[in-house]
C-alpha cells in the first residue's frame, strides 16, 4: 500500500487499518494476505489522524463544525456506525488519543474563541 496519509496496526486483529492520501475512506488489510477492503467512507485521509482504533473498532470525531462535537464509533466486521459519546466542546485540532479500554480520551479543546499572534525579535548574544 502506497501513499497513506494515517495508518495503525491491530495486532491481535492481524489487520492494518489505513486512510489513503487520495480521501477515499479508511481500509483494511489483512496481515495474513488478500485485498484491502474499504471500512468506511465516514473517516478519510482529510480526518487524518482524527480517528483511532479502540477494542478492535474505529473511533473518530465528526460533526466537528459544531458543538457538541460527536466521537462516533465504526465496527469494521459489519460497517455499523453509532455515536459513542457528545463532547460539549470546541476542538483546536480532531486528532485524538484514547485509552485502550475506551474509558477516557485526550484531546485538545478549544478554550476561548479569540486567538493571538505574537512577534518577537531574537537577538543574538555575542560572548
Amino acid at each position: 500500500v502506497a501513499d497513506i496519509a494515517h495508518f495503525q496496526l491491530d495486532a491481535p486483529g492481524r489487520a492494518l487499518y489505513y486512510t489513503p492520501l487520495d480521501g477515499t475512506g479508511l481500509f483494511r488489510s489483512d496481515l495474513d494476505g488478500g485485498h484491502p477492503r474499504l471500512v468506511t467512507r465516514s473517516v478519510s485521509a482529510t480526518t487524518m489522524n482524527g480517528w483511532n482504533l479502540v477494542g478492535g473498532r474505529i473511533w473518530y470525531l465528526s460533526h466537528i463544525d459544531r458543538t457538541p462535537v460527536a466521537l462516533s464509533e465504526v465496527d469494521p466486521a459489519n460497517g455499523a456506525e453509532r455515536i459513542v459519546a457528545q463532547l460539549g466542546v470546541a476542538l483546536r485540532s480532531i486528532a485524538f488519543t484514547a485509552r485502550p479500554d475506551g474509558k477516557g480520551l485526550i484531546l485538545t479543546v478549544l478554550d476561548g474563541d479569540d486567538t493571538d499572534i505574537g512577534a518577537f525579535r531574537l537577538i543574538r548574544r555575542v560572548r
